[in-house]
């Protein structure tokens, strides 16, 4: 066979992961988006923005589903397990939406003596999905977290643990949370939710502010990343060892906006105010960069295979911001990567080396002379 290391090599760059690219651009928000979350199965994309809007788009028509008005700015936005409700958090209600049906289920109260700031009031539902807990971060709040019921709204249950007034962060499904205390560098604790008890000191030498930290989707891992030593830490969350301790290779950025890991915990994504950089652990080597994006709500499907963030591209005054959607192909994909520069380099590397190789045993086969011609067409050659 005629060049088969080459064509071998040509056919294993084909089935390479390429790198990200730019697969929806989805309808945003008139202002800043302030959240962004993939469904646990990464089949939806919900979006919130300083607008009060409550958008959801279907991941493989790009079709919005779902669009709710909640008049004022939301903070964070969480899918139910099963994917079926969003749970929006606003200044002083938390609102429960049904985005099969799209129509809003019910509405709870933040229990906030004041308006709160900014990522103070947090909601998760529970692993069944059947209750939401609010939670409330500083101080000034009226006996939370609460539990309610998802479908009524009915307060059913109160939980209470040390309050604290620096902000924090929860896990998907409200097990566990971080949080300090501001006068108190490196006090940062991972805690049991339920009863308020410190799991694990999470390490850092200096404070750090909330969006340092992420859980994955499935609420297994946090992840804590300190610039400007460039430390990605990335703990166990029900027993708070650490797992990983791994360098980032991060280009230089003039600031990080958020991270998020994915449910293994083999990808991290950084956002940035000029794009996101992507890296595998625990090598922390940089595998991509995306740019033309807004890092300051990225987030990472629980698979690792899709990103999303604002774009950062320019558009007419009155037109909506967009949200881009990056997808990773994966090896099950040929005609996707065949999308990919990279392979298309390959493939010309590997045809060129095929040419030459059958040149050379062209040429190998080729009579040096006319002698050694006539001599080879001889009678003694039939001998």
């Amino acid at each position: 066979m005629l060049g088969t290391g080459a064509i071998g090599a040509a056919v294993s760059l084909l089935w390479l992961p390429g790198p990200w690219r730019l697969r929806h651009v989805l309808d945003g928000h008139a202002n800043e988006t302030v959240a962004i979350v993939f469904s646990p199965d990464a089949s939806l994309l919900a979006t919130g923005g300083s607008d009060g809007l409550v958008l959801v788009h279907d991941m493989a028509s790009r079709r919005r589903v779902y669009a709710y008005d909640g008049g004022s700015r939301l903070d964070d936005l969480v899918f139910s397990p099963d994917g079926r409700r969003v749970a929006a958090v606003g200044a002083d209600v938390v609102t429960v939406h049904d985005v099969v049906d799209a129509r809003l289920v019910c509405s709870l109260p933040t229990l906030a003596r004041a308006a709160p700031e900014p990522g103070q009031i947090l909601a998760r539902f529970t692993p069944d999905g059947d209750r939401v807990v609010v939670f409330h971060f500083g101080r000034g709040s009226r006996g939370g977290p609460a539990v309610y019921d998802a479908a009524t709204g009915a307060r059913i249950e109160g939980w209470r643990f040390a309050s604290t007034s620096a902000p924090g962060i929860v896990s998907p499904y409200g097990r566990r949370f971080v949080a300090g205390e501001p006068l108190e560098p490196g006090a940062e604790k991972l805690h049991d939710a339920r009863t308020g008890r410190a799991i694990a000191s999470l390490g850092t030498s200096s404070r750090v502010r909330r969006d340092a930290y992420a859980f994955s989707p499935d609420g297994s891992l946090v992840a804590c990343y300190v610039r400007p030593d460039g430390i990605l830490r990335l703990r166990e969350a029900k027993t708070g060892n650490l797992r990983h301790r791994v360098h980032l290779d991060t280009p230089v950025q003039p600031h990080r906006e958020t991270i998020a890991i994915t449910n293994d915990g083999t990808r991290a994504i950084v956002g940035w105010s000029l794009g996101i950089t992507v890296h595998e652990v625990p090598s922390g080597r940089l595998t991509s960069t995306i740019e033309g994006v807004v890092g300051r709500a990225a987030a990472i499907s629980s698979d690792g295979r899709f990103i999303a963030a604002e774009s950062s591209r320019s558009r007419p005054p009155t037109a909506p911001r967009t949200i881009d959607v990056h997808v990773r192909a994966r090896p099950d994909e040929p005609l996707g990567i065949l999308q990919e520069p990279v392979v298309w380099v390959g493939l010309l590397l590997g045809a060129a080396l095929v040419a030459s190789v059958a040149s050379d045993r062209r040429a190998s086969r080729t009579p040096s002379s006319p002698n050694e011609s006539k001599a080879d067409s001889g009678p003694d050659s039939t001998a």
